[in-house]
């Protein structure tokens, strides 16, 4: 999910225990946003960032190791809400939940494994989860600027919202994968429309992307695209962007090799995330007559 929508999701769930316990609901919605400043690992370039978002600070071990730490801490400096660090966990384990549901997925074993986990459920900007966030969110400032401070209906029924559908997209994910083709790799949600779905499939080194709607069960070639990854392999190896990309994405393809004049020029995408546009992850690489990288440019 973005950031945003993590900032009202917390403050959303939060809202109750704020007249009461101040310190406590901030420390939820602080966490809920939390484990995202590792974005600031961008200063560093963009392979630091690569390496770092949605790892360490989304780590189920670390959460619970730092949760683990405040507590007591929290209780020696005498804090009036002992449980402001419990909140503060309980609000980055919700964000790491959350992402671990979307699409490039968290290491959330990390330091001890690398490995993402995701489920491809929903998009990691979702259309519903994003108005439904609105709503509830503009119900509490309402009930706020009238001088009430009973927040618990908005914020129950957005808790049952999100368990709720959450459910429909990992049953909808469930039976958009019985009716994909054979040799599919992944299934991209799209951001607008719940039961529809961007498929990828590989056979013979050709990706075929689809469109999948699971109410009519049919789904439609949207292109074929050629790919070289076993062909541009002695030349990408040393290529530390493009082994990252494939570790990030399951779709990450050479989708274009040209040799000319003993130049080969080639572009590395992510043929998954095209429902969103950009060109996040694309690389365009050039290298000489003796396959030394000349020129790269990384789109992140």
């Amino acid at each position: 999910m973005d950031i945003v929508t993590h900032a009202m999701a917390g403050a959303i769930i939060a809202s109750p225990i704020l007249p009461v316990a101040p310190l406590t609901a901030s420390c939820f919605i602080f966490g809920s946003v939390l484990p995202d400043t590792d974005a600031l690992s961008r200063l560093f370039g963009k392979v630091a960032f690569l390496r770092w978002h949605q790892t360490y600070t989304h780590s189920l071990p670390l959460i619970i190791l730092a949760t683990a730490l405040l507590w007591p801490a929290a209780r020696l400096l005498g804090c009036d809400e002992s449980w402001a660090p419990i909140a503060l966990g309980a609000g980055m384990l919700l964000h790491a939940a959350m992402d671990a549901t979307n699409t490039y997925g968290v290491a959330i074993l990390a330091p001890f494994s690398h490995r993402r986990y995701c489920t491809e459920w929903v998009f990691f900007i979702d259309g519903i989860v994003v108005a439904v966030s609105i709503g509830c969110l503009s119900a509490i400032l309402i009930q706020l600027h009238l001088g009430r401070t009973d927040y618990f209906a908005a914020s129950a029924a957005y808790c049952c919202f999100l368990a709720g559908y959450w459910a429909v997209r990992a049953l909808l994910y469930r039976r958009a994968m019985s009716l994909t083709p054979p040799g599919t790799r992944s299934l991209v949600p799209s951001a607008m429309i719940p039961w529809r779905f961007f498929g990828y499939a590989v056979h013979d080194g050709v990706a075929s992307l689809f469109d999948l709607s699971v109410i009519s069960g049919i789904a439609k070639d949207q292109m074929t695209c050629q790919t070289y990854d076993s062909k541009a392999e002695h030349l990408l190896d040393g290529v530390v962007e493009y082994r990252l990309m494939r570790e990030l994405s399951r779709g990450y393809c050479t989708v274009q090799v040209v040799s000319n004049g003993g130049k080969t020029e080639m572009v590395c995408r992510d043929l998954r995330i095209r429902n969103f546009g950009g060109h996040f992850g694309q690389l365009d690489l050039s290298f000489d007559e003796d396959g030394k990288l000349k020129r790269k440019v990384f789109h992140v």
